[in-house]
């Protein structure tokens, strides 16, 4: 499960040869930033500049939009899956938490919880009040 970064924070990670690298790899040829539109099963998704290209890269489709809860205006583009071990800073934050839950996000929003790492975290008034929703 990822980390609390949310949908619209902007990551900073190592490309080479054609690929997201891991934050550990020393053989890499730039550094990028990209913006997060989603989370999924394996860890974030991310948008890809059109004049940038990855191998693993997908095109978003109508499909995608409906599995991610995605805004349609994203059909068409390329996006790239990463985990939290390609993530090597976030550039920019919004202000506020996502729910470590439903990861919602919620601006302003602070730490009224511990997670599992020890780590502080945010469970939303809904999480809270309806935990099966």
């Amino acid at each position: 499960m990822p980390t609390n970064h949310c949908p619209g924070d902007s990551v900073v990670c190592k490309v080479g040869y054609g690929k997201i690298l891991e934050i550990n790899s020393k053989d890499f040829e730039l550094t990028n930033s990209f913006d997060i539109i989603c989370f999924s099963d394996q860890g974030y998704i991310l948008l890809i500049p059109q004049d940038m290209y990855l191998v693993d890269s997908f095109s978003l489709t109508i499909q995608h939009c409906k599995v991610f809860g995605l805004d349609k205006k994203f059909v068409g583009g390329e996006a790239h899956y990463i985990s939290d071990e390609h993530i090597l800073s976030v550039r920019s934050r919004m202000t506020g938490l996502c729910c470590m839950k439903c990861h919602e996000p919620y601006e302003y929003a602070e730490v009224n919880r511990i997670d599992e790492n020890g780590n502080g975290a945010l469970l939303c008034w809904v999480c809270r009040t309806y935990p099966y929703h």
